[in-house]
């Protein structure tokens, strides 16, 4: 029905809220990412109503065709979780380690890419690469204490605990989205991007700038 179709593409109209407020701390990456997941998911769930391509061609039949679509949609959602763990963990830690938390979320974000891309490509159930994707959520997380201490878990605690259960709340709602698809699918739009606003807000300004007390400068000079 065209309703379903129109509430699927207007829950995403919340992802902006996440993305506007990502570029205000100058967190381009991943103001970008949550500027595109509305898009394609619109994109997708439209081509997905109407069992056709949207865009021909002189020679080709079709320019969006819905398992593309599909891809991008599948791939953009298990993203956003990896790429928002990321954010929570390295977005405002304004010690002498604030660079090489930036490295090392860049570092994470290309090879967690890589395996979401694997997963996808591979077909894992749903459910499965939930569970990976949090699975090297909590990895990263380990591995960020390990090397910079308990300073990880500085954050507004308030905003984190409603992100908390948004999140929870929007994971759910994505795995049982086969039931009534078009209402607990686009819960799952509203309650991921209000989740994503909170755990931006749960932190600070990010450490953009190199600092005269960064180690990683000193070495860089020294060389």
């Amino acid at each position: 029905m065209w309703y379903q179709t129109v509430f699927l593409i207007a829950s995403n109209v919340f992802f902006f809220v996440p993305s506007m407020l990502s570029f205000k701390r100058k967190l381009v990456f991943e103001g970008t990412i949550y500027s595109i997941i509305p898009i394609v998911s619109s994109i997708y769930h439209y081509v997905d109503s109407q069992k056709k391509c949207i865009v021909y061609t002189a020679s080709h039949n079709y320019l969006c065709f819905s398992p593309t679509m599909s891809f991008l949609d599948f791939y953009y959602a298990y993203t956003i979780i990896y790429v928002t763990s990321l954010l929570w963990i390295h977005t405002s830690h304004n010690t002498r380690y604030g660079n090489f938390h930036l490295i090392m979320k860049s570092i994470s974000n290309c090879s967690g890419n890589m395996i979401i891309l694997f997963l996808i490509l591979e077909n894992f159930a749903c459910r499965t690469c939930i569970f990976i994707v949090g699975g090297m959520c909590l990895v990263h997380l380990i591995l960020a204490i390990a090397i910079f201490g308990l300073q990880v878990w500085k954050c507004h605690w308030f905003n984190f605990l409603l992100a908390v259960m948004f999140l929870i709340t929007g994971i759910i709602c994505f795995i049982l989205s086969p039931k009534c698809y078009w209402i607990v699918h686009s819960i799952w739009h509203i309650t991921i991007a209000i989740a994503i606003a909170f755990i931006i807000e749960s932190h600070g300004k990010p450490c953009v700038k190199f600092t005269s007390n960064d180690f990683l400068h000193k070495y860089l000079k020294s060389l």
